[in-house]
Formats: C-alpha cells, structure tokens, sequence
C-alpha cells in the first residue's frame, strides 16, 4: 500500500515538474519495497524506470543510465516483449541524453525487433520515428527522413493525425 502511495505521489510531482521530489518518492517507494520484502522484480524495474527518467530530467544522466540498463535487463529475463521493447526506448531516452547516440539506436532497433514480432505494430512505428529523431541529431538526414516517411505512411493510413504530423515535421526537417 505505502509502496503504491509513495508511487502515485511521484508520479503527481513529476507531472508538475518537481523532479527531485518524484526522485525521493521513487527511492522512498524503493526502499519501502525492500524493508516489507517484496519480491516483484518487475515493479522494481518499472520503478528503476521512472527514477531514470526524473535523473535524466534533473541531468543526472549516467545514473539514469545505469538504472534504465538495469531494468531492461530485468524486463529482458521476464520475456515479456511489450514492456522489454518500452524499457529500450526508455532507456534510449537515457542514452540520448548521455550523447551516446548509436547506443540509443541499438536499443531502439532492439525494441522494434520486439514490438514488431509481437505484433505491436503501432509501438514499433512509434520506437522509428524516436529513430528518426536521433538520425536528424547525428546528421543522417536521408535516413531519418525514410525513417519518418515510413511512419507517416502508416499513420495517414491508420489515421493517426497527431503522429502523422509529427512524422510530417521530422521528414521535413531531414529533406532539408
């Protein structure tokens, strides 16, 4: 209950933008997990995945890092390729904000590989154009441009209004 509440209140704080206070409530819900001996790896995964992204909001970039690899890991060994496939683009947001690029794209073409063999169509377009974002990042303009045409495809077809826009920009700026 206490490890839920703590959870709730984090993620209240992070929407408002209070990221060192979701960070303490994220550690509190942690620790909490530890003293009452919960064996949920998962959710300790998925909390290992919010801190990162608040160390990420708070510049703490490494941390984030090591802790979203740690919950990939876990998610990896749970077999589980929805939320393995998520915790990769999770953990790519991490890389990207350590400047470890080509890192970033390996796990996103991981997560694809997962989302697409599973059947999770619309999440494997959606882990292209993160893709596509970091190709336009490092300059490979003709790349990231296929890869957001793809998506936008997809979406007209599907459509997805707000993504097919959001592809439209991306190719835009790589046909540039």
């Amino acid at each position: 209950m206490v490890i839920y509440l703590e959870t709730h209140l984090a993620e209240l704080d992070y929407i408002q933008g209070y990221y060192g206070s979701a960070l303490r409530r994220y550690y509190q819900a942690r620790d909490s997990m530890v003293q009452d001996n919960v064996d949920s790896p998962i959710l300790l995964a998925e909390l290992k995945l919010c801190m990162a992204n608040c160390l990420v909001k708070l510049n703490r970039t490494q941390e984030a890092c090591l802790l979203s690899e740690e919950a990939v890991k876990t998610f990896r060994h749970s077999s589980i390729s929805l939320s393995t496939g998520n915790a990769l683009c999770e953990h790519a947001r991490a890389l990207v904000a350590s400047n470890r690029l080509k890192e970033a794209l390996d796990a996103l073409e991981e997560a694809w590989a997962l989302f697409n063999d599973g059947g999770f169509e619309p999440h494997a377009l959606a882990s292209n154009l993160q893709r596509a974002e970091i190709l336009l990042q490092m300059g490979s303009f003709t790349a990231a441009y296929a890869q957001a045409q793809v998506v936008k495809n997809y979406c007209d077809v599907q459509g997805l209004i707000a993504r097919s826009i959001h592809a439209s920009v991306d190719s835009k700026c790589g046909a540039n």
